[in-house]
């Protein structure tokens, strides 16, 4: 804390404020005024020495009046944001006055976000300058704030949603109209379906952000619907805790897991009423792999690494893969008639939650 104070004591030496630019009032009046604010108040020498604090400021902090007389502002403050509040303080003292959002530490550890209007004033009895700094906690309208953003997302992701299957219902009209359309129909569908389905989610959850295993369900329902399947695809999740997915990644990512899944059912045995196809979701939210497995066999000329010998819808998987953060490996299980495909996921494509997530 000494070496806090000299650094900041040895910018003010150097430095000469004009008395007209700043406020000049008495400390004991200053004091005064702070007693009777509802808002947190912190008054504090040039230094950054806290001389005053009112019950406001005492109830914020968790901490008496008492105890924060002594401390320096920047022990109001997390480690991370301390070297931020210096460079604030200063400005503060060389412009007279700043307004900005903090993190404010209280005595338990637990964070408050805050809004801190800092004004320089000068005490007219000594000549001394003070810095007092307004608290305002910003918790309620930062949610108010965020529920408003996830009202809008939702409505935007669902609006985007209608229009996608409208347009596969256009698709689906014109497959029933032309048989030998219907395959490659198909795969359009599906494609639409998961970009649809990404929207549905997010206009679901409010939020930008998916969980990877509700995407892989949501497309493995998705082919069930648009192939017409009888027998369903089966789902497991083995994971940790959720797994979230990058917000940019999240439509290359399903569109990967819709070919993937789709290719199992058309190549799964048995035509396409009757596959055996099994997808799973394990890992943790650094680290995630999707596995399908069907019956089926490959060409010896086939290889995913190098793109050889691959269908379109695969050769759409390489175009769409991630250039950091994904790898993908297809390959068949020894002594057997099942093709495995492993879809390895990683930050940047894995993401952490979003702070109103948590």
């Amino acid at each position: 804390m000494a070496s806090q104070r000299d650094s900041v004591g040895a910018s003010q030496q150097k430095e000469t404020i004009p008395a007209d630019e700043f406020a000049g009032i008495g400390e004991v009046a200053c004091k005064q005024v702070m007693l009777e604010a509802s808002d947190a108040m912190v008054l504090a020498t040039s230094e950054g020495i806290i001389v005053g604090a009112n019950l406001s400021a005492a109830s914020m902090l968790g901490r008496s009046q008492d105890e924060l007389t002594g401390m320096h502002v920047v022990q109001l403050h997390p480690e991370e944001e301390r070297k931020r509040v210096l460079s604030v303080f200063e400005e503060l003292r060389t412009v007279g006055h700043s307004l900005v959002e903090h993190r404010v530490l209280r005595a338990d550890g637990s964070l408050v976000h805050a809004e801190v209007s800092g004004t320089r004033i000068r005490d007219q009895g000594t000549g001394e300058i003070f810095m007092l700094g307004v608290f305002r906690d910003i918790e309620k309208r930062r949610e108010d704030e965020s529920r408003q953003r996830a009202a809008v997302v939702r409505e935007v992701h669902h609006r985007i949603k209608n229009h996608l299957q409208g347009l596969s219902g256009l698709l689906a009209r014109h497959a029933s109209r032309e048989p030998a359309l219907q395959p490659a129909l198909r795969d359009v569908q599906g494609q639409i379906h998961s970009i649809s389905l990404i929207h549905g989610l997010q206009s679901r959850r409010g939020s930008e952000q998916i969980w990877l295993c509700d995407m892989v369900r949501g497309v493995c329902q998705s082919i069930e619907e648009v192939w017409g399947l009888i027998q369903h695809i089966t789902v497991t999740v083995n994971t940790t805790s959720p797994v979230y997915i990058s917000t940019d990644e999240c439509v290359p990512v399903a569109l990967i897991v819709n070919e993937l899944v789709g290719n199992a059912v058309k190549h799964g045995g048995g035509g396409w009423y009757s596959v055996n196809v099994e997808a799973c979701v394990e890992g943790s939210p650094e680290k995630a792999r999707v596995t399908v497995r069907n019956r089926g066999r490959l060409s010896e000329a086939f290889e995913i690494s190098r793109g050889r010998d691959l269908s379109s819808g695969l050769g759409l998987v390489g175009a769409l893969m991630p250039r950091e953060g994904a790898k993908l490996d297809i390959r068949m299980i020894d002594g057997s008639d099942e093709v495995v495909s492993v879809l390895d996921l990683t930050p940047p494509v894995l993401a952490k939650p979003f702070e109103h997530e948590i």
